[in-house]
């Protein structure tokens, strides 16, 4: 990148994630957890591609040494992959694939999330070419379990990833290699799932050039930025089935009385409609967004697309504290809340402590539709949200016929409503 610049003080040592060597027809494998991202890289790595479950095989005759930590509780390959080592070299009738593969495994497919937490690491990878050889110089990319059928924010986001490194790499699934035996990987890298304590992006600059380049790549245009006396944009999240906003509209009215947020103008035709909007929609109108909230869940992985200075809330279930999407985001330079829905009509078999979140029982509390009990808490949020949104950035420029610490927030006058945002002119 143009840019690297941004990325020279991320690393103080010499670590560089190769390929180790390995024995003629044998495997190698090492793996490496830097600032929470999981990746592995090795020799000759193989794959039934007639098969899409998660197991792959590394042949050695000695024991990897690698393989230890594969099923650590924090380990990014404890989900989503299963290693086997066979003690013995590869067969003579295996093919062996030239180049350099990537391999991308999720916990999950078809879930967008996941999806993410184990593709969008790989951007840290292509920032540090340096560091990581293997994963930036990819001439395949490999989704294990298929690719076809693929959410389309998912396959947006690896479309993108496949073309911003060093080299444009070929996305495949094991349909590629049909009708093939064993097939091994001649140099390969793996990503594991991103931890949740650490997002995405190893720093804040790194979850911004991700945001611009994959805006610039899809051509999705971001409105100007205009006075500061304007009121700032605001979006509710709705789902469109299940696990549902009770009182959407009492929430969006709650926030427009402070007179800080437009709410239902700007997007006024698509409040609702998140998951029937093509990716590219969904990003343009996150990204022109200020103040974005919804009910936790996977709606809020988008957060990472919000400006700098904007801020999510999560709107939590009764007793229900999953510090999920709150990393991811703050790792792109967004501010991330939470406030309790304390709608106690959705049952939560864990009555203890809100970290419980580990258990599945808690989630049943997820299943239901909620309304949200504390309105006036809401108001003090959206204040805040207004602070780091629109004042802290344009601070050194306001009069002193704005006042803010007072109460008054803004007069009618002073808070006109930006225009609807239109997506004639994106595809």
């Amino acid at each position: 990148f143009s840019d690297t610049v941004t990325y020279q003080t991320i690393y103080e040592d010499e670590f560089v994630l190769q390929a180790p060597p390995a024995q003629e027809r044998e495997s190698s494998l090492s793996i490496s957890a830097k600032f929470g991202m999981n990746f592995a890289a090795g020799k000759r790595l193989c794959l039934n591609p007639n098969s899409r479950d998660k197991e792959v095989k590394l042949f050695s005759t000695t024991r990897l040494s690698a393989l230890n930590r594969v099923g650590k509780p924090y380990s990014g390959f404890k989900y989503g992959w299963h290693f086997t080592q066979i003690s013995k070299k590869i067969p003579p009738d295996a093919e062996i694939i030239a180049g350099t593969t990537v391999v991308i495994s999720p916990a999950y497919t078809k879930h967008v999330t996941h999806f993410a937490e184990s593709t969008i690491p790989l951007w840290h990878a292509l920032s540090n070419p340096g560091r990581y050889p293997v994963h930036s110089n990819a001439d395949l990319i490999l989704m294990k379990q298929g690719y076809s059928g693929e959410l389309e924010w998912n396959t947006h986001v690896l479309r993108f990833l496949s073309r911003a490194g060093n080299v444009t790499s070929k996305v495949i699934d094991p349909s590629y290699f049909k009708g093939r035996g064993l097939v091994c990987l001649e140099t390969f890298g793996l990503i594991g799932m991103g931890l949740h304590e650490f997002g995405f992006f190893a720093n804040e600059a790194e979850g911004r050039t991700f945001r611009t380049r994959l805006m610039a790549q899809y051509r999705i245009p971001v409105i100007p930025p205009q006075s500061f006396r304007l009121k700032s944009r605001c979006l509710v999240l709705q789902r469109s089935r299940s696990r549902q906003l009770k009182n959407w509209n009492e929430i969006v009215r709650s926030i427009e009385d402070t007179n800080l947020f437009d709410c239902s103008n700007w997007a006024k035709d698509l409040h609702g409609k998140m998951e029937k909007m093509s990716f590219v929609q969904q990003v343009q109108q996150v990204a022109n967004t200020h103040f974005l909230v919804g009910l936790h869940g996977s709606g809020l992985i988008n957060s990472i697309f919000l400006p700098s200075n904007a801020v999510a809330l999560d709107l939590l279930p009764h007793n229900y504290l999953e510090m999920e999407w709150h990393n991811f985001a703050t790792k792109a330079g967004v501010k991330f809340l939470f406030l309790m829905m304390g709608d106690t009509s959705c049952s939560n078999s864990c009555k203890g402590n809100i970290f419980q979140t580990s258990k599945v029982s808690c989630r049943n509390v997820m299943r239901c539709n909620h309304s949200l009990k504390d309105l006036k808490s809401l108001q003090v949020i959206s204040a805040q949200a207004d602070f780091y949104s629109r004042v802290l950035p344009n601070i050194r420029h306001m009069s002193d016929s704005i006042s803010y610490s007072d109460g008054r927030m803004r007069n009618a006058g002073d808070a006109p409503l930006r225009s609807p945002l239109s997506f004639e002119s994106v595809k």
